[in-house]
């Protein structure tokens, strides 16, 4: 976020990628889960994200949103093919009573 605020202040635009999509997690979300996980006895590997992978361009959009910038220095690029990075979220659903925001 504090890179994203550096950049809409020198009146440069900023590339980021619309086709490449990622599982992010909004940091409230992450450390109930944590907190959640601790006074639980889950020992192993647990993904926690959003359901549905959004693109690093329209993630940075909703960024300069939550901040209050105006995001029209955000331009998107595209990779030649689509990129998916997606988390399986199938046991924290199962797990965590924890309840994680889409964007």
């Amino acid at each position: 976020m504090k890179g994203l605020l550096e950049v809409s202040k020198t009146g440069e635009k900023y590339s980021k990628t619309a086709n490449m999509h990622a599982s992010f997690v909004n940091i409230e979300d992450l450390a109930a889960a944590v907190i959640e996980l601790a006074y639980s006895d889950f020992t192993g590997i647990i993904n926690v994200s959003g359901e549905r992978p959004i693109s690093h361009y329209d993630f940075n959009l909703h960024l300069a949103e939550l901040m209050g910038i105006d995001s029209s220095f955000i331009m998107p690029d595209y990779k030649t093919e689509d990129v998916y990075h997606n988390l399986s979220n199938d046991k924290r659903k199962l797990l965590l009573k924890t309840a994680v925001r889409e964007f």
